[in-house]
């Protein structure tokens, strides 16, 4: 079984040791249905730089690009990615979920994506959505994973505060309460509005830096 958290971890992971190795991480015994999943998410293909998968027969999937169901794995690296991913969230918060402030749900994801190439220095930064049904139970439930392996919350933070002393939660709780890296001073608020949503509609957040 697979998230897209999950394989947001995966690929994090993956990444930094083969760019401290110099080599692809190759991964052995993987459950069919985990590969396969993975496969579908578009995986396998967009992270071969960095994960060889090995001994495991690839399946065959007839890709629909307008499905309302998932978006698969994409790298974030300009504007553009932002609105693919925006229009494709859309589509699918749009077909399953029936919220009073979906525009504000999407701007907040526009504003999370938009910080991987403009702030965390990262050019591979993901986002990652899948819909998972529990049909007896009428239940329909939207996964948003975003994740990059960027500078992070506290180094953000350290370019205009001292954090030295600070614990990683108590970074995390600065961040929450709009405590900003940009010049401007009118960032910093993504999170609180992600929170607040979340907590709006019957959601959850998982935050790690």
């Amino acid at each position: 079984f697979m998230t897209p958290s999950g394989v947001i971890a995966i690929v994090a992971g993956a990444r930094l040791l083969s760019e401290q190795s110099k080599q692809p991480v190759h991964v052995l015994n993987l459950d069919s249905k985990v590969h396969n999943y993975l496969i579908r998410m578009n995986c396998i293909d967009q992270c071969s730089e960095w994960i060889v998968f090995e001994s495991l027969n690839e399946a065959e999937w007839d890709r629909n690009i307008f499905t309302s169901n998932l978006l698969e794995l994409t790298f974030i690296r300009n504007h553009s990615d932002v609105t693919l991913t925006i229009q494709t969230a859309e589509r699918i918060l749009e077909h399953w979920l029936r919220i009073p402030n979906m525009r504000n749900l999407l701007v907040v994801l526009s504003e999370l994506c938009e910080n991987i190439y403009e702030h965390s220095g990262d050019v591979n930064g993901c986002v990652l959505i899948q819909k998972y049904q529990v049909q007896s139970q009428g239940i329909v439930t939207i996964e948003l994973a975003v994740g990059d392996l960027g500078c992070g919350v506290r180094n953000s933070l350290a370019a205009r505060h001292r954090v030295e002393d600070q614990s990683s939660l108590q970074c995390l709780q600065f961040a929450f309460e709009g405590f900003t890296a940009r010049v401007s001073g009118r960032g910093g608020l993504g999170l609180r509005r992600v929170r607040d949503i979340a907590c709006a509609t019957g959601g959850h957040l998982w935050i790690r830096s």
